[in-house]
């Protein structure tokens, strides 16, 4: 039984099936308008492209995220469901380690997962590493410097968590070519939940990748149990966690702690230099750059979409009656910029109170690495203003413009002049 407003009948499905579609070119540059008319016209949403509910409003994405009758659905169904069931059944292996990883698993074994890796990423432990990772990014402004242009996604955005991660997991850094190129073959799946081409090709291609890393890593874990160390992959191999989780979880720290980490920096500096007056606000005033970090997050953070959940009881969020089984998705690029939540959304505001902003997701999967994730983001962008008062677009390169990956929003380039 629907409550409200009826997103359920089949006449409703059809008549807004339209206003979402995430393979549009014009939706994948700028989102904003789709996201502000689903707010005003259909807030609760059923998408037929990711068959699902969309959840845009504010208030209803952070009951989706704390809803106790909300949960990750299994990984295999959400990750390899539109794969063919032969090919399907020749990657059960793969299939199997996919459940054992954190951000796709339930209590208890999500508690236990979590209880050990939270350790490793608390504000403690970021700020102990907040020299280091200062030095790390004058040592990068300098060779910008130094070249006088650059282009900031690969030279500077990339650079600066895949060191932190590496550093964190105790892997050595002279790896990191190496276990990007794995990566690059393995995140694709985790896009699985919109349409793709190929989802045979992109699960086969992730799961020899992910073997691959398995057998990487087994060399590291058979160092550390030699001689462990104070870093995140001896936590591991001293947690009664299997093989296959401690694999999973380095796998997705990895992952999570550089692909949003990087767009997250780039996205920043690219939505400042698209606004003049709030650069040079920050500029005058380097204390406000927690502020500031926040708002860019708020603005154009890099994770429109959070990982799409399963119903488990019938539950009214919206007005709408949510049945056992169905997927919702918590749009967080739309409640970002819900006006019932805050002031003039549409407008980069550094000065805007912190607060509210959902980028970090809630409830249970709230991100592990926030504190992390923040200061990496809050040095990178300030150092870079400070060290760079004429920093701009290089004009003489193409404009930049967004991936075509609407659950993973960054530049495919960040072309710039520093000089």
């Amino acid at each position: 039984m629907v409550k409200t407003n009826d997103c359920r009948g089949p006449a409703r499905r059809r008549s807004i099936s339209g206003m979402f579609n995430p393979q549009d070119p014009a939706f994948v540059q700028d989102p904003y308008p789709t996201y502000r008319a689903l707010r005003e016209r259909a807030p609760v949403h059923f998408s037929e492209a990711l068959n699902g509910w969309m959840f845009t409003r504010h208030a209803d994405v952070q009951r989706v995220m704390n809803h106790p009758k909300i949960m990750r659905p299994p990984a295999g169904d959400m990750l390899l469901g539109r794969v063919p069931a032969d090919v399907r059944t020749s990657l059960q292996a793969f299939e199997r380690r996919l459940a054992t990883s954190m951000p796709f698993s339930n209590p208890p074994r999500h508690t236990r997962l979590r209880s050990v890796v939270a350790q490793a990423f608390n504000r403690d432990v970021a700020e102990g590493l907040r020299l280091r990772i200062q030095r790390r990014v004058q040592h990068l402004l300098d060779r910008l410097q130094d070249a006088r242009r650059g282009e900031l996604l690969e030279d500077y955005g990339y650079q600066i968590p895949t060191w932190v991660i590496m550093e964190l997991c105790g892997l050595p850094q002279e790896d990191l070519p190496m276990i990007k190129e794995l990566v690059t073959r393995i995140t694709p799946i985790i896009g699985q939940c919109l349409p793709t081409d190929d989802p045979a090709g992109a699960a086969t291609t992730a799961a020899a990748a992910t073997e691959e890393f398995t057998v990487y890593l087994e060399g590291r874990i058979a160092e550390v149990r030699r001689s462990p160390r104070e870093d995140l992959l001896s936590r591991l191999v001293e947690a009664p966690l299997t093989a296959d989780e401690i694999t999973l979880t380095v796998l997705i720290l990895i992952i999570a702690g550089t692909e949003t980490t990087t767009h997250y920096i780039t996205n920043a500096i690219h939505t400042l230099l698209r606004h003049p007056r709030q650069l040079r606000m920050l500029r005058d005033d380097p204390w406000l750059i927690e502020r500031a970090a926040v708002e860019l997050l708020r603005f154009e953070g890099p994770v429109p979409f959070l990982t799409p959940e399963i119903v488990s009881e019938s539950v009214v969020i919206g007005g709408v009656e949510l049945q056992p089984g169905e997927l919702v998705y918590a749009v967080i690029g739309a409640a970002n910029r819900d006006p019932q939540q805050f002031f003039a959304p549409e407008e980069l505001d550094l000065t805007r109170p912190i607060g509210g902003v959902l980028s970090f997701g809630g409830g249970i999967h709230f991100c592990i690495g926030r504190h992390l994730a923040q200061m990496e983001a809050q040095i990178a962008i300030s150092a870079i203003v400070r060290r760079f008062p004429k920093l701009r677009h290089d004009d003489a390169e193409p404009v930049p413009v967004w991936r075509a990956d609407p659950i993973l929003r960054g530049l495919t380039a960040l072309p710039v002049i520093t000089c």
